[in-house]
């Protein structure tokens, strides 16, 4: 029971993102010799309760962190694939107006051809 009390507390030092132990985590761990002769009774039921409550808190905080990463992610992509389509779009029309260019061309190719028939006869 002692030893699971001492992890729960380094688990939310860590989640905390203390590099250090708090102290009382360190007077914690200077008793783990002596860990093996002690009994649940002698972890304070308050103690380990809040601790355990601490770590939910913790953990539901990464949670939610985790949350909004995936759905700024998530955003993300739906504003990358609405752009593929509008540049899908546009690359349509681009290739409708090419076309029409082209063929724009030939009938004033075909027309100055058919220019010089006239003047030449």
């Amino acid at each position: 029971m002692w030893e699971a009390y001492c992890q729960v507390r380094s688990i939310c030092s860590q989640l905390r993102g203390n590099d250090i132990t708090d102290s009382a985590l360190s007077t914690d761990s200077s008793m783990d010799e002596s860990s093996e002769t002690l009994s649940a009774k002698d972890v304070p039921t308050g103690s380990l309760h809040a601790s355990l409550l601490e770590l939910r808190r913790l953990t539901q905080n990464l949670l939610d962190g985790n949350e909004s990463t995936v759905t700024i992610i998530a955003s993300s992509f739906i504003d990358e694939e609405v752009l593929e389509e509008q540049v899908r779009k546009l690359s349509e029309e681009l290739q409708k107006l090419r076309e029409l260019y082209e063929q724009e061309q030939e009938k004033t190719h075909n027309s100055q051809e058919e220019v010089l028939q006239l003047h030449n006869q």
